[in-house]
């Protein structure tokens, strides 16, 4: 019994730590939104209607407010339009050159797999689909 719970168990993680994600660019999109409009639903009583696109590519239009490297990866931060919670989207590791060309005030069209959000809503394998400057 104990050695099947923990045949089982590292199967589990084996599966999880060896986990492929789908290719962003080829995902089927199942929202296509907004920064305002997501975050407007995260901060108020709509949030539970975010379920149905955790682990789903949903497209985001929102303004650059920042580059980061988090954990080694380049993230994006979307303007928060006065809302406390932000958007925060990790990109492929394919999109350098996109980011060395990104100002803070560029209006971005992304694409990433919604992973949901506590305060902040994150989306991971992010794409640059459009770039428009200001």
């Amino acid at each position: 019994m104990v050695f099947a719970v923990l045949v089982a168990l590292g199967t589990l993680v084996y599966n999880i730590a060896t986990k492929t994600t789908s290719d962003t660019l080829t995902a089927e999109v199942h929202w296509n939104t907004t920064s305002g409009e997501l975050l407007q639903k995260i901060s108020g009583n709509n949030a539970d209607e975010l379920n149905d696109y955790l682990e789903k590519a949903i497209v985001i239009t929102g303004e650059l407010e920042n580059v980061s490297k988090i954990n080694g990866e380049k993230t994006l931060l979307l303007k928060n339009d006065g809302f406390k919670a932000k958007i925060l989207c990790e990109l492929q590791k394919n999109q350098s050159d996109e980011v060395a060309i990104l100002k803070v005030g560029d209006t971005l069209k992304i694409k990433g797999i919604y992973k949901g959000h506590l305060l902040d809503a994150i989306l991971l394998n992010c794409i640059i689909l459009e770039r428009n400057q200001p």
